[in-house]
């Protein structure tokens, strides 16, 4: 059981996730305010006060310098800085170099990044200021960065909120290929109906408690 309490306000009672298990993707959904950002901040270890225990790649959030032993769960927040002077090549080069052995050659490391830009369509913005990007093609950066990492385990906070209906279709296809090749992913979401499709769970949070879980299908009740 998970609980998360700042102060006196409880953000998060005694949520308990099933596994999730390679291959499958879980949604997230309800409304504002219902502490789904906060889950997903309490298992990356966001904070330090966490009641209960969480287990998350053998490890719990509590562990001292637990974040940065997960090499293998990438977190995608709702925005990216808007600020940001880097060029998205400029972002995904720095996070590659950070995971990658010194010997790796620097074409090597530019063809994987150029690949990376052109499965979400950014090719032709690889080089220009991350300032200058609208809402949308920063959230497809947000994607590709947390993808430099090779997960096995994606955490998405609303990866497609500032998408158009091609792109959202587009980045859900490519997350269900990617499950199909073995990724778990955790997904929030507004767009009931744009994830369900591609869910084999789902929960519903409300007021920071799990009020609903299951199947889609079982969840997505008329009650």
């Amino acid at each position: 059981m998970l609980s998360v309490r700042i102060g006196r306000r409880e953000l998060l009672r005694q949520i308990s996730l099933p596994p999730l298990k390679s291959g499958q993707m879980m949604g997230l959904i309800g409304p504002n305010g219902a502490g789904k950002s906060t889950l997903l901040n309490a298992l990356i270890g966001v904070y330090r006060h966490v009641e209960g225990e969480v287990v998350l790649a053998g490890r719990e959030p509590t562990t001292p310098g637990y974040r940065d032993t997960l090499p293998y769960v990438s977190h995608m927040p709702q925005a990216l800085p808007q600020a940001c002077a880097l060029s998205p090549f400029e972002l995904l080069q720095s996070a590659l170099h950070a995971l990658r052995e010194k010997d790796v050659r620097r074409g090597d490391l530019n063809v994987g990044i150029n690949a990376l830009l052109d499965t979400f369509e950014l090719g032709q913005l690889a080089h220009a200021p991350m300032s200058s990007l609208s809402g949308g093609k920063r959230q497809l950066v947000g994607l590709a960065l947390a993808l430099t990492k090779s997960p096995t385990l994606l955490l998405l906070d609303e990866p497609t909120s500032a998408l158009d209906l091609r792109h959202q279709r587009g980045v859900m296809e490519q997350l269900n290929a990617l499950t199909s090749l073995g990724l778990a992913v955790l997904c929030i979401s507004h767009d009931i109906n744009l994830v369900s499709p591609y869910c084999q769970q789902m929960w519903v949070l409300g007021e920071g408690a799990c009020i609903a879980q299951g199947s889609p299908r079982s969840v997505l009740t008329e009650s």
